[in-house]
């Protein structure tokens, strides 16, 4: 909200304006007296004030449906009985409060204020809890359930409560549900501070606020079940909606929250991996003037889960790239996108196997809809395709699995069919053409396009044009790349989100032709595919088969893809140094990393791997008992979203192992247990360093001689914290500090 400072001439004229309806806080204004002298009005504590009401109108009648005892002073108080009014004047403010409340048992809360004219509130509404003991009181517990449900239902004459204190953090059952339901004069919404919440909350709380503009921050980051359902519901001025920071969803936590903000034009960040039971149902439906969604992540569903989310959002142009779960769940996408009219592309759809009902009316009704790709091949489940297209553009293009035999594209539409063993292909994903290049870096190779996979044109570049796929291929026994000195390279004119390019097919086909389904080898060939795709615009890769590698092969293979959203199969479990060093360097949409089955590992094999993967929420597990040197190095650093760590088995480690593995995870709270009781040079230097939210190490090394092995590794944890040792190692050994352990934290033994 914006902040003003007001300049009056006169005590009467600023007065004047403290009564008026128009008066927005804060409460900063300025009385001129003279030329040389400025009064200045002291921001006001209502922390510390009884609630209050003040009238902005005569003969205003007041009336709360129990008792409750009121004082215009503070000093002397009498008794409002429930059925009576008291009757105020503009500018007059009345404070209440309940000792010893009783709080009905049918779910209405202490009672429910009304009015015959317009009024504000403010003050500290738990005076209405706890009578006059009421300041720095936070705990809603002692009084039940439902303590202000319902508190100002379906009053429309309130007009402000930007100056009333809810300043509970600790909540109950529907403590807040209906406060300001049908309160359609509402322009202003009080702060709600409580970072954890408890089921049904905020349900309702304004739903139906036709007037409010602005919604108060949430910054709850432990969810309840059904805590913000339908909260905003029908706020048709609500033009942006407030921040959603909790990474872990309970159900039906956001059902419904925002449906109907007619004018909301931007949607929070939604950054869950993990999707509970109809927790985004409806969150935007009817939101008309909605025109990009926000990126879903999640690749772990829930019933439900996306259901209606979009309906009806007739101004959505830009949906999610890709919906990137391979698993499904029942009804998961079901009307999801149901009558957004404006909607051109859809988001890729990657599963092969489908779920109940899961696509059902998923596009229905969308009349401009005209790209789709589906991966799907197993259509079996129960109405999994119900009406899910009917009603798109007349023309358009289908992208489908080649073995899905039983899927029939919209009438009247292109089909480009996708073999994921097929040769190396690229389809421009966009309304403007993209020139592709080949770069030679000391380098030369054989490279080879097609349309139609029959008639082959040798190339060094080609115009790439919407919607149709280029395959490549070429004779190149000794490896697309040589050495970090002799490599080539793919390059597009256009590298922004409007010109991002698919990539599927095998990768092998850039060294064996058209005999590449039967090879899976890189034999010899270091720096296979060395900085193939460094910096394209790509969204998906394609199969990279080789099980056994070679030095370098992937090396900064997809560095700085930053629409890449999900990576590769890499089934090899025979590494080779260097191999995947670099690989998805700064991958910023990169969601889901691949699995690494590998119990052997190679020096510096996974070297600044997912460096400054900053979407990534959880690491792959990492199996490895032989390690090597450097191996992990710099693997995760800089992954700001990363919640969660793999395992971390070995127990003989080896140098710099793990040296700024972790380096700048900041939403990292737990480290992986460290097993190993002999460290080695410089193993965990670095480890920790800037992981700010670290509060929980378990670390049993018993010999920790060896060299710089721990180095500034907790440089940068949180200030407080445990700390797990081993129980034959004493505290004094190891030390405090940032080489050592943490100031501030508590060590305890293993156990």
């Amino acid at each position: 909200m914006a902040k003003y400072i007001k300049l009056f001439e006169t005590d009467e004229e600023y007065l004047f304006f403290r009564n008026s309806v128009n008066f927005i806080t804060p409460n900063v204004s300025v009385i001129k007296e003279n030329d040389d002298k400025v009064l200045y009005n002291k921001i006001y504590n209502y922390s510390e004030q009884y609630f209050t009401i003040q009238s902005l109108g005569d003969d205003n009648q007041v009336s709360f449906t129990n008792d409750i005892e009121f004082s215009e002073d503070g000093s002397s108080w009498d008794k409002l009985t429930s059925g009576e009014s008291l009757v105020i004047n503009s500018g007059d403010t009345v404070m209440f409060k309940i000792t010893d409340p009783s709080i009905n048992t049918n779910g209405y809360g202490v009672g429910t204020f009304s009015t015959t004219k317009r009024y504000n509130v403010k003050g500290n509404v738990m005076s209405l809890l706890y009578g006059d003991n009421f300041m720095d009181k936070t705990d809603l517990t002692p009084f039940g359930t439902d303590v202000f449900n319902q508190l100002f239902y379906g009053s429309t004459t309130l007009f402000d409560a930007s100056d009333l204190i809810l300043p509970a953090t600790i909540l109950t059952e529907r403590c807040y549900q209906s406060m300001f339901y049908g309160c359609t004069s509402l322009t202003t919404a009080p702060e709600l501070p409580a970072t954890t919440l408890a089921n049904y909350c905020y349900r309702y709380m304004f739903r139906g606020c036709s007037s409010l503009t602005t919604a108060p921050e949430l910054p709850a980051t432990t969810l309840a079940e059904y805590c913000y359902y339908s909260m905003f519901e029908g706020c048709t001025k609500l033009t942006t909606a407030p921040e959603l920071p909790a990474t872990t969803l309970t159900n039906y936590c956001y059902n419904s929250m925002l449906k109907g903000c007619k004018s909301l034009t931007t949607a929070p960040e939604l950054p869950a991996t993990t999707l509970t039971h109809s927790c985004y149902r409806e969150m935007f439906r009817g939101c008309t003037s909605l025109t990009t969604s926000p990126e879903l992540p999640a690749t772990t569903l829930a019933n439900s889960c996306y259901n209606y989310m979009f309906y009806g959002c007739t101004s959505l142009t830009t949906a999610p790239s890709i919906l990137p779960a391979t698993t499904l769940a029942n009804y998961c996408y079901e009307y999801m996108f149901q009558g957004c009219t404006s909607l051109t592309t859809a988001p890729e759809l990657p599963s092969t196997t489908l779920a109940e009902r899961c696509y059902s009316y998923m596009f229905y009704g969308c009349t401009n809809l005209n790209y789709i790709k589906i991966l799907a091949t197993d259509f079996s489940a129960t109405d999994c395709l119900s009406n899910w297209v009917s009603g798109v553009a007349s023309t358009g293009t289908f992208v489908k699995n080649i073995s899905a035999v039983l899927l029939s594209e919209p009438s009247g539409w292109d089909v480009v069919k996708i073999d994921s063993d097929d040769y190396l292909n690229l389809t421009l994903s966009s309304t403007r053409n993209n020139a592709f290049g080949l770069v030679n870096s000391g380098n030369t190779v054989n490279l080879l396009y097609s349309t139609d996979k029959i008639n082959w044109i040798e190339t060094s570049g080609f115009t790439m044009k919407p919607y149709i796929t280029y395959y490549l291929k070429g004779t190149n026994v000794g490896g697309f790349s040589k050495s970090g000195s002799q490599y080539s390279y793919f390059t597009f004119r256009y590298n922004d989100q409007s010109t991002t390019i698919e990539s599927h097919g095998n990768i092998m086909s850039l060294l064996y032709d058209d005999g590449f389904k039967e090879s899976n080898t890189l034999l010899r060939r270091t720096h296979a595919f060395y900085m193939l795709f460094g910096g394209a615009p790509l969204t998906t890769a394609p199969k990279l088969p080789a099980t056994t590698l070679t030095n370098s092969c992937y090396s900064y293979m997809f560095f700085g893809c930053a629409f890449l959203t999900t990576a590769p199969e890499l089934p090899a479990t025979t590494l080779a140094d260097y191999c995947y060093e670099n690989m998805f360097y700064g991958c910023k949409a990169l969601t889901t990393a691949p699995e690494l089955p590998a119990t052997t590992l190679a020096s510096s094999c996974y070297l600044r791997m997912f460096n400054g993967c900053t979407s990534l929420t959880t690491a792959p597990e990492l199996p490895a008992t032989t390690l090597a040197n450097r191996c992990y190095e710099n693997m995760f650093t800089n992954c700001t979203l990363l919640t969660t760590a793999p395992e971390l088995p070995a127990t003989t480690l080896a140098e710099r192992c793990y040296q700024s593995m972790f380096a700048g995870c900041t939403s990292l709270t737990t480290a992986p247990e460290l097993p190993a009781t002999t460290l080695a040079t410089y193993c965990y230097y670095i480890m920790f360093s800037r992981c700010i939210k670290l509060n929980y190490i378990t670390m049993l090394a018993t010999d920790i001689s060896a060299s710089n092995c721990l180095s500034n590794w907790v440089d940068g944890v949180a200030s407080t914290g445990t700390f797990i040792k081993n129980t034959n190692m004493l505290e004094e050994t190891i030390g405090r500090g940032v080489s050592g352990i943490p100031e501030g934290w508590t060590v305890n033994n293993y156990e």
